[in-house]
């Protein structure tokens, strides 16, 4: 199993890592090392039904599970050939973003958070980072553009990007900044000096920025805030801006446009705005 994590640390998210271990695990578990074409049915009705599993944990279970099965089947383990795999339905839910005066709220919610969380909370919603991605930035990964402040967000799977802050962030930014460049640049023996540290002096923790959401949740009275709704709101001002969605993909860190497709929700109205934009060929006469 540990040569199975140091495997998926090579090219994995850790979050993904951490989710696919889990799966591998719990298939061990189910399967004592004896494998069917049924194995991963039976594998995901054991968890919808004996573990109480939501939908689309199991799915994401499951896809752990054949990444194991493939990777001691690499390794001469015996394994069937034709692995049946569960059709799992999960219902596509859109989350809600944060607009105008809910995003107002929002930002000043964040201020009763102490720092480095409360601004790494506020530039959430206009980076369009992960939690795990805000918390390792590092000084050097950041830079002043003429219009914005830039981002470079490192990739575990080598596919690093660069982000702009939009620009209603900038001011805000630049203001924490210079409170807290002199503890930049002098960080722990062995350590890099990041954006965003820990009392430690290592990088912030997402488990505490994560509290501090739900803090923020709490006070505002947002049922659904979470950090996805916060990458929404990001693509989604993307995506009324005109920004074009290969370029709002690219932002986000998504390898595939239909990933990217599911997270911007331009308003009605700015629908509406676009298609007075477009003109029939024969009106055009």
């Amino acid at each position: 199993m540990d040569e199975f994590t140091e495997h998926l640390r090579a090219f994995r998210r850790p979050a993904t890592v951490s989710a696919y271990e889990l799966a591998a695990r719990k298939l061990d578990g189910f399967a004592r090392g004896t494998y069917s074409p049924r194995t991963l049915i039976d594998f995901a009705q054991h968890l919808l039904g004996e573990d109480k599993m939501a939908p689309r944990s199991v799915r994401l279970m499951v896809t752990g599970a054949r990444a194991y099965l493939r990777w001691l089947k690499q390794r001469g383990a015996t394994i069937p050939d034709q692995l049946q795999v569960p059709g799992i339905r999960v219902k596509r839910t859109v989350p809600p973003v944060l607009r105008g005066e809910e995003l107002a709220a929002y930002m000043e919610a964040c201020g009763d958070q102490r720092e480095p969380y409360r601004t790494l909370a506020r530039i959430l919603p206009l980076s369009g980072f992960r939690i795990r991605e805000a918390c390792r930035l590092k000084a050097s990964d950041v830079r002043p553009t003429r219009d914005a402040w830039v981002f470079t967000v490192r990739d575990s799977k080598g596919d690093d990007r660069d982000v702009p802050l939009l620009p209603a962030g900038n001011a805000m930014f630049s203001a924490y900044l210079r409170r807290v460049r002199p503890t930049l640049a002098h960080a722990p023996a062995g350590q890099p000096p990041y954006v965003f540290p820990s009392r430690k002096g290592g990088p912030a923790l997402p488990a505490v920025a994560r509290a501090c959401l739900r803090r923020v949740r709490v006070r505002i009275g947002h049922p659904t805030l979470t950090p996805h709704l916060l990458r929404h709101t990001y693509a989604t001002m993307l995506e009324e801006a005109g920004v074009p969605a290969l370029t709002i993909m690219t932002l986000l860190g998504h390898s595939d446009l239909r990933t990217t497709r599911g997270y911007a929700h331009p308003a009605l109205p700015v629908v509406v705005e676009r298609l007075k934009s477009i003109r029939a060929p024969w009106a055009q006469a």
